[in-house]
């Protein structure tokens, strides 16, 4: 009875001895397994082809990030990716179909507590697919992803891409914002591209521009009709960007379709950043007009509607006065417009003619000015904080007193 008794107060001891120590690392426990896990395994791909090969290891019990990779096989591996723990590499088959063809990916933890995670593929002829799922992307495609590079500039990429369905991309353009530099473009995209069971796959995108790391890679997350996705990017510089991917429908593109109102923001990246919010409106002729307010970093907000707001007044003018004879021409940019006034009969500049429609908006109750070589012009330049509707208005107006002395020109 001493001797069991002995026995059960050591295995009490044991117990609490082993669950104190909170650093230590079992190799059978972490609750996240002990292993490395390559996410996204083949079975085969085709000869010439490259693969994006993505793993991972646990994050908890105080493992340490990092992964290492290496291969037995034919092949090369390029552009190794580490966020702390995660990491993807870009793996490259030889040209033509190797003897012995059978290759072996290895995702090594840094923690020696972890296992290594391998995937044991072949090589196939080229051209050939290496999963089923890529026929999901196919078709043009515009993308953006928006973030930060390396050195915490603020980025976008901005694009096109053409997918052909067997995991290539074989064609597109993109731009790519960095910080205050300039613009980069490229207009000669290429790549490949890999989809598995769930609609998760990579992106590999060379471009002829020397502003980013070559390739970028891009995590894709497609939507089930594969028309959609969202897009995650990054290169071996230190991009760290996401953003959207859209299927391209060029039917849906015709005035007809897009006239309505839309909102709409801009975005700048410079050193004194500049946004841009607003709003304008298509008609059916494809005339635009609208409000755009901006504001420049540490100067306060700028008023943009010059633009779309004048085009409500002029577009509006020439509209309505193409059959009224005294006015000869409408003419302006933006909130500054003129009318120039004409006989109806020689066709000469009147100056009567404009001093009597100087009148007719003032009954109205609107005021404009009258000048040029000949006196014959009417002049305006509302301010700039002019709303749409205000436009509108005071178009509304100087149509009627236009219309009114033209009547009475035509009775003389």
């Amino acid at each position: 009875m001493q001797r069991w008794f002995t026995v059960f107060v050591v295995l009490i001891a044991f117990g609490v001895i082993s669950s104190c120590g909170g650093s230590y690392k079992s190799p059978v426990s972490g609750g996240g397994g002990t292993a490395a896990t390559i996410t996204d395994p083949i079975s085969s791909v085709g000869a010439g082809s490259t693969y994006t090969f993505s793993a991972s290891t646990p994050s908890t019990n105080g493992y340490t990030p990092g992964i290492m990779w290496s291969i037995t096989g034919a092949g090369n591996l390029s552009t190794p990716m580490n966020n702390g723990f995660t990491s993807s590499v870009v793996y490259t088959a030889p040209a033509s179909v190797p003897s012995p063809n059978s290759v072996t990916i290895m995702a090594t933890p840094s923690d020696t507590m972890l296992t290594a995670a391998t995937n044991t593929f072949s090589i196939g002829v080229a051209g050939a697919p290496t999963s089923p799922y890529i026929a999901m992307l196919a078709g043009r495609y515009a993308f953006e992803v928006s973030g930060f590079d390396a050195n915490g500039e603020p980025s976008t990429i901005i694009g096109n891409i053409a997918a052909d369905g067997s995991g290539k991309i074989t064609a597109g353009s993109l731009d790519l914002n960095t910080g205050s530099a300039a613009t980069a473009r490229s207009s000669s995209l290429n790549g490949t591209y890999t989809l598995n069971s769930t609609l998760n796959g990579t992106i590999t995108l060379s471009a002829n521009i020397s502003a980013a790391a070559q390739p970028l890679l891009f995590t894709v997350a497609l939507t089930p009709g594969g028309k959609s996705g969202t897009l995650t990017a990054g290169d071996a510089a230190g991009f760290e960007m996401k953003g959207t991917l859209q299927q391209q429908d060029t039917s849906a593109v015709s005035l007809d379709k897009i006239s309505g109102e839309f909102a709409f923001e801009l975005e700048s990246n410079p050193a004194e950043r500049v946004a841009t919010v607003g709003r304008f409106a298509i008609a059916a002729n494809a005339n635009i007009a609208g409000l755009a307010d901006s504001s420049k970093s540490g100067a306060g907000p700028l008023l943009t509607s010059a633009a779309v707001v004048g085009r409500v007044i002029i577009d509006g003018l020439k509209e309505t006065t193409k059959n009224t004879e005294i006015v000869g021409e409408v003419r302006g940019r933006g909130l500054m417009f003129a009318v120039d006034l004409i006989d109806p009969v020689t066709k000469k500049p009147s100056p009567p003619l404009a001093a009597r429609a100087l009148e007719a908006t003032k009954e109205r109750g609107l005021l404009v000015g009258k000048g040029g070589l000949y006196g014959s012009t009417l002049r305006m330049a509302p301010p700039l904080t002019l709303s749409e509707a205000e436009a509108k208005e005071g178009l509304t107006i100087l149509t009627d007193a236009l219309q009114a002395v033209n009547d009475e020109a035509s009775t003389r």
